[in-house]
């Protein structure tokens, strides 16, 4: 054999695998189809720009994200600014609003945040919305699996949330969480992410994440052994007899392995496996599985476009989440603002001049006139690269331990408790790790 262990995909997912199993001596190669490594949590040069996978939000309590990057030499709470408010443009000069967002650890600023914004939202829409809040948190203590098969518009909607509290409320602090709209995504779902989050820090990266989370862990794979391949497309897997033998890579070379992760994203994952296990009972679930896509937009200025740092949003705009990140991620440019869009599906139809100019024609509803300091500007389509987070889709997904042998999963996509995020993608890296790890001592 080549090698103990060929990963399949450079994300976080496939080296935290890689790590911990070059920590224990295993002959570990990593193949990653792009020029950089990292997945949606890598940055690079592009013709000129530095651009990153996208807006990132980070979770104090994202512990095994934490560990894993602290082996690496990586103190991610040096690279970390917790967000105390959630601030909330309103278009058309309807002003701005502002409420807290880490009721124990800043009780003054959510307290203000109840008490305040009479501007903005009646004592009806308050009450709408305490009455939502307190329902969620009963129903995802005693009747969580039933939260699943509903939507959280859906759940707003059964609530008769207020169109104004949902509007400038739900969908901000929805769409924060995952980057999508309330009524892409399962209550459940949302409310395994605000739960925990309810007790500790919320916030976001300080600089690029290729600089602090993707690089350091290949760095580390390689200090421990393994190798990283870049530029390298696999085009099968070698299946025989029952067992995961190898990949043969695009160009027609050939690589055998003792185990393969396979650690990319959910539909090219699905693409793989159907050459070979289509009907194979254990993936018929997996292999169902729905795909969402996201579109962000990262622009360089000549100035900063907010006068700070700190992520905000924009309902019924196209602009639902955005940040400034002049100073914090990119303090090398004068001004730099990151979007991510809403009806991702929609703008993946549009050329990247037009998603431009509706980026600029809202930022202007929003108080920003951004065409006269754009210097440049990329969009960036992820198009089918999560899985859909949707009602009733979680039974889905499949343990990192699969019935043929020589084939392990990993990816945030398979079984773990968080959901499309960076602590989830760590914990399914491990688990694939120990699978092979136990399997090879037993």
């Amino acid at each position: 054999m080549d090698y103990d262990v060929i990963v399949i995909g450079g994300g976080l997912a496939g080296l935290t695998a890689a790590l911990e199993l070059s920590e224990k001596g295993k002959r570990t190669l990593v193949i990653e189809k792009r020029d950089h490594i990292g997945g949606r949590c890598s940055s690079w040069d592009e013709n000129g720009m530095t651009v990153e996978s996208g807006l990132h939000k980070h979770f104090s309590f994202f512990t095994n994200m934490k560990d894993i990057l602290s082996r690496v030499g990586v103190n991610i709470e040096d690279h970390f600014m917790w967000q105390k408010d959630m601030e909330v443009l309103l278009p058309d000069n309807k002003g701005t609003a502002l409420f807290g967002t880490a009721p124990l650890q800043a009780p003054h600023i959510f307290l203000k945040g109840v008490a305040g914004n009479k501007n903005q939202l009646t004592s009806k829409d308050k009450r709408s919305i305490i009455s939502f809040i307190f329902s969620a948190m009963k129903d995802y203590f005693f009747n969580k699996q039933e939260l699943d098969r509903i939507s959280v518009h859906s759940y707003a909607r059964k609530l008769k949330v207020t169109d104004r509290a949902y509007a400038y409320l739900i969908v901000p602090s929805t769409t924060g969480v995952f980057y999508m709209s309330p009524e892409e995504y399962s209550m459940k779902v949302y409310l395994d992410i605000i739960m925990p989050a309810l007790t500790k820090k919320v916030g976001f990266y300080t600089a690029p994440m290729g600089e602090i989370i993707a690089n350091p862990l290949a760095d580390g794979v390689k200090l421990r052994g393994g190798e990283i391949r870049l530029s390298t497309s696999v085009d099968n897997l070698i299946y025989e007899d029952g067992v995961m033998k190898g990949v043969r890579v695009k160009g027609g070379g050939t690589l055998t392995a003792s185990n393969i992760i396979l650690a990319t994203s959910i539909t090219p994952a699905q693409c793989l496996l159907k050459k070979h296990l289509g009907d194979h009972e254990w993936f018929s679930s997996m292999l169902k599985m729905p795909a969402s896509s996201a579109v962000s937009v990262q622009l360089e200025l000549t100035k900063p476009a907010l006068s700070d740092d700190f992520i905000k949003f924009g309902p019924q705009t196209t602009l639902p989440v955005f940040a400034e990140q002049s100073r914090t991620a990119f303090k090398h440019l004068p001004g730099r603002l990151s979007v991510v869009l809403d009806q991702a599906e929609k703008m993946l139809r549009l050329n990247d001049e037009e998603i431009y100019n509706s980026v600029i024609a809202d930022a202007k509803k929003l108080g920003m006139n951004l065409n006269p300091i754009v210097t440049d500007y990329r969009v960036l389509r992820h198009e089918n690269e999560r899985y859909h987070i949707g009602a009733g889709h979680q039974w889905m997904r499949p343990e990192q331990k699969t019935p043929v042998k020589g084939l392990t999963l990993a990816g945030e996509y398979t079984k773990q408790p968080y959901h499309t995020t960076t602590e989830g993608a760590v914990i399914s890296g491990k688990k694939a790790a120990e699978v092979i790890l136990k399997e090879s001592q037993a």
